[in-house]
């Protein structure tokens, strides 16, 4: 299966290219996870999907990384209804740091 995603996301699929981003982001190889992030958050046809990509790469990806300025879009996915989103949110909210939880590495 993640070959299978690993081609999609070659040849241009946004749900494989967040998912592969993101399995690079939990080895921290975030060189690799940004151009696949770009390419879900402008290709995405849900914006869910579009905005937990703008998280990823702000708070991951970016080349100055800042978990406030991805926050926004981490509630943006969770209020259209993204779960993996919800959970992040929840998690945030529980640990009484909503803007600067939400690791990937968490899950």
């Amino acid at each position: 299966a993640d070959e299978l995603r690993r081609m999609a996301a070659d040849r241009g699929n946004p749900t494989a290219a967040l998912r592969v981003a993101v399995d690079h982001l939990q080895r921290d190889e975030t060189a690799e996870a940004r151009p696949l992030l770009e390419l879900a958050a402008d290709r995405a046809e849900e914006q869910a999907e579009a905005e937990m990509a703008r998280y990823y790469l702000r708070r991951y990806a970016a080349d100055e990384p800042d978990a406030a300025a991805a926050w926004p879009h981490l509630e943006r996915a969770a209020e259209l209804g993204r779960q993996d989103a919800e959970l992040l949110v929840a998690h945030a909210h529980a640990s009484g740091g909503a803007t600067t939880t939400g690791d990937h590495r968490d899950r």
